[in-house]
């Protein structure tokens, strides 16, 4: 009885072991690291205008756009960088095939909280910060993301298009 609460703890610790083990022979990379805890907080409490999120841009996403950019020039690698007043991306060509990384504003209406707000139209919009690429992927949000977890959404992206 006394070795029970071990036991549970292997339990999970051979789970844990078995998840990454299946990560490692898909390729795949767990993702362990999230935004500190208030910032996650504030991100649910206070919703994003459509101009926090442009802002973002600014201030996170160009700038990880072009330390790939940078970084793809040192490789002698074919890209492009560009920029309009609503998204900004990341274009790569090789050979004949081209991988795009498009980070973008993305409304939806929030949740409603009473019976009075549950119609749609009547909720108002909520905005992420958003990254897409060009392979018919879904916009996943990355809302809160520091400029070092978007190269790292990047890269990541960027290898799987290379590898398929």
């Amino acid at each position: 009885m006394a070795a029970l609460p071990f036991c549970v703890i292997m339990i999970l610790l051979v789970a844990g072991l078995f998840r990454q083990m299946n990560a490692d022979l898909t390729g795949e990379t767990l993702n362990t690291e999230g935004a500190p805890l208030s910032q996650q907080l504030r991100r649910i409490m206070t919703p994003a205008s459509r101009t926090d999120i442009l802002k973002e841009i600014e201030r996170q996403g160009l700038p990880a756009l072009e330390t790939v950019y940078a970084a793809l020039g040192a490789e002698d690698s074919d890209a492009e960088i560009g920029r309009d007043e609503a998204a900004a991306w990341l274009i790569v060509r090789h050979a004949d095939r081209v991988f795009m990384y498009r980070l973008g504003a993305r409304s939806r209406a929030r949740p409603a909280v009473t019976q009075r707000e549950a119609p749609v139209g009547r909720r108002p919009l909520e905005w992420r910060l958003t990254a897409q690429t060009g392979a018919g992927e879904r916009p996943h949000d990355i809302t809160g993301f520091t400029q070092a977890q978007i190269v790292a959404d990047v890269l990541d992206k960027l290898q799987g298009w290379r590898l398929a």
